[in-house]
């Protein structure tokens, strides 16, 4: 049988950690960016990487409480990626541009990217802990509840406007899956890229790829048409866990190839927007994973998905303003499994969702030193279904999943109770046909004693509910014994103290203590005896740390952002072990400069992960050092970039899920990427 949740032995994998040279030679890029940056003139004014500090800290975002509020104000540690840094870094996925963020990690199975914060990711959890939004659409689709964040994300990188990552529990606001933080991507629009662009790009594993987007504006109206195809073949991996003649001698050549194709669209008319995204993505497995053939080419993840958005706000009066929202999804998905040994059966394993929703709120702020929102979401799954069949013999080994109805309405106030100290509460009320009932509160207090100061203390608390794909497999479980019991949603409780310092207008220091109590987590649980799986809440985990970051703006531009994260993820459930996939230690540096006076500009950035553990054995700490150039060559119309991903060839692993033989993952070594842009 195949499914995204069966058993698989571990063994232990080690890798090398990259050499200290590596951070010597990124000093070396950083020092003369420094150096130079206030003897040359300033960038553009309209170039986002450009502003002050003070100015990018009170950028306004709408992901903390569900209005526009600046930054430095909101009820977190909220950061922003802008465009500018995406194209600096040459990002190509969203996973990319959240690992360079203080708290965040990824891993990456070879089908999927998962992201992880404060020292908690659980291995193959689809990040279903994550509310990822498109401009404030949810993007978690009702089956698996997944945030796709690699090469399966629905936008290309090219198209985003800035991403939005608000930290703690979001659930007061946005509900569900909000638990470790949310993430709203926001895309540009015709207005900001008018005219007709071409991209072709090329690479490392005969990577290839063409995209094209056309932007017109009229005043107030405007359209974005867009397009990507990319192919990749893939690494030629090494798995010492098949490391046999029969099983190639562990090689999988040919298996690890992606296909992409997306397609968007964006139009405004003056408060009206509307959005459209489809991506299509295929996805070799050379891992052998859920227990097939090692080495069989038909082994491949299908991902498709459809968004639709309308949205509409207006005002109603001087000091009320609304705003609304229709929309629509679908998400399908197919696993093709080859099953050892042979001639086993050929396996595929399916999900099949559409749903659609509205959202309708209100901001009054003519209660003096208040600013209230109130609103509801309700959303429709009009179809939640899994199944898993042998095709010949055919054979029905899963069949699952059932419609659901949402309704939570919802209630923001931040209030002014002197110039200096701001008060957020929040409160959210979810009922579900499938789950019942959750509440989440959040309060906040915010303190500015000085200009450039800021103190918060920040309490709340958010859940997930069990998805579809987790009651599914739970009554499965329960089918064959196991002991899983009806789900309960996952509960997390959260404290943490913030503060942020303004040194001058160009330089800030920013800390968090925080402590995490998570309980009636999810767990996969497994029978010894048959291998049966299902899923049970059967966890209690205790997450304590802290994060260090510094962000520094030069004037022309340069910027270098640092970052030192500690987490303590304890499994109070088991005695407090240390828990699996959970480091220690973060620590990153990322600068992007200007180099010389030929447009050219550097993007370099290091990220270290400490040691974690796998399966079956620890998992080696790592460095990676990638390195971006981009050359705007005939005035501005035509750029070039280069990619140097893994710059000094790091040897190193990810810990995959438990339906995985291998401990760990091997990643990728250097690889090299150029691409061309040209604007008609």
């Amino acid at each position: 049988m195949a499914s995204r949740a069966l058993r698989a032995h571990g063994t232990a994998y080690t890798n090398r950690a990259m050499p200290a040279c590596a951070w010597l030679a990124l000093a070396l890029l950083i020092a003369p960016a420094a150096a130079l940056a206030d003897d040359r003139p300033p960038a553009a004014p309209d170039d986002i990487a450009a502003l002050p500090l003070e100015r990018l800290l009170d950028l306004e975002i709408y992901s903390a409480s569900r209005f526009p509020q600046k930054a430095s104000a909101a009820p977190s540690s909220a950061r922003v990626v802008t465009a500018a840094e995406i194209r600096a870094h040459g990002w190509r996925t969203l996973a990319e541009a959240l690992a360079s963020l203080p708290g965040l990690f990824t891993s990456y199975d070879r089908t999927y990217a998962y992201l992880g914060a404060r020292g908690f990711l659980r291995p193959g959890d689809y990040d279903s802990r994550f509310l990822l939004l498109v401009d404030g659409m949810r993007v978690n689709d009702p089956v698996y509840d997944q945030a796709p964040i690699g090469t399966d994300f629905v936008v290309d990188m090219a198209l985003v406007d800035r991403i939005e990552y608000v930290p703690g529990p979001g659930s007061a606001a946005f509900g569900s899956n909000a638990f470790f933080g949310v993430i709203n991507v926001i895309t540009r629009n015709g207005k900001q890229v008018p005219g007709a662009a071409a991209t072709a790009q090329a690479g490392s594993f005969n990577d290839r790829g063409i995209a094209a987007q056309y932007g017109v504006s009229d005043g107030d109206r405007n359209l974005l048409l867009a397009a990507t195809r990319e192919r990749n073949d893939g690494a030629t991996l090494h798995f010492p866990e098949f490391d046999a003649p029969q099983t190639n001698n562990g090689i999988a050549r040919g298996l690890d190839g992606v296909d992409l194709d997306r397609l968007f669209v964006k139009a405004n008319m003056g408060d009206v927007s509307f959005m459209l995204a489809h991506a299509s993505q295929t996805k070799g497995d050379p891992t052998a994973s859920y227990g097939q053939l090692f080495g069989d080419p038909r082994s491949k993840a299908r991902d498709t998905r459809t968004l639709a958005n309308l949205d509409d706000k207006g005002m109603l009066a001087d000091d009320l303003t609304w705003s609304g929202r229709l929309y629509a999804g679908r998400y399908d998905y197919l696993g093709t499994y080859v099953y050892a040994p042979p001639p086993g059966p050929l396996n595929q394993d399916t999900a099949n969702a559409f749903w659609y929703g509205a959202s309708i709120q209100g901001i009054y702020t003519g209660w003096a030193r208040h600013t209230v929102a109130v609103g509801l979401d309700a959303q429709r799954d009009v179809r939640r279904e899994l199944s898993n069949y042998d095709i010949d013999p055919y054979a029905l080994l899963i069949d699952g999943g059932r419609p659901n109805t949402h309704l939570a309405p919802f209630v923001e106030d931040e209030f002014a109770i002197r110039d200096d100290l701001r008060l957020d509460a929040g409160l959210r009320y979810d009922h579900t046909s499938e789950n019942g009932s959750d509440t989440s509160p959040r309060l906040a207090l915010i303190y500015t004693p000085a200009a450039g100061t800021t103190l918060k203390a920040l309490a709340g608390q958010a859940y997930r509910a069990p998805n579809a794909y987790e009651i599914t497999y739970a009554n499965t479980g329960a089918a064959t014994g196991l002991d899983t019991g009806e789900l309960d949603s996952e509960r997390i409780r959260t404290l943490e103290l913030a503060a942020s310092q303004r040194f001058g207008t160009r330089t800030t220091l920013t800390a968090s203590l925080f402590r995490y109590d998570i309980r009636s987590l999810i767990n996969e649980i497994v029978d010894p005896d048959t291998g049966d799986s299902g899923f049970a809440n059967a966890g209690h985990v205790r997450d304590t740390g802290l994060e260090l970051a510094i962000d520094h703006v030069w004037q022309n531009g340069a910027t270098l952002r640092a970052s030192y994260s500690h987490a303590n993820v304890e499994d109070v459930t088991n005695g407090g072990v240390w828990f699996q996939n959970s480091p220690h230690h973060l620590f990153k540096v990322d600068v992007t400069a200007p180099l010389g006076t030929t447009g050219l500009l550097a993007g370099a950035e290091a990220r270290y992960v400490s040691q974690r553990l796998g399966a079956t054995g620890p998992i080696d700490p790592y460095t990676v050092v990638d390195l971006t150039l981009t050359w705007p060559v005939v005035h501005d119309r035509l750029e070039l970039a280069l990619s140097l991903r893994n710059l000094f060839d790091t040897r190193y692993a990810d810990p995959p899920g438990p339906s995985f033989v291998q401990n760990g993952i091997e990643q990728d070594g250097r690889t090299v990427f150029v691409r061309a842009s040209y604007r008609f």
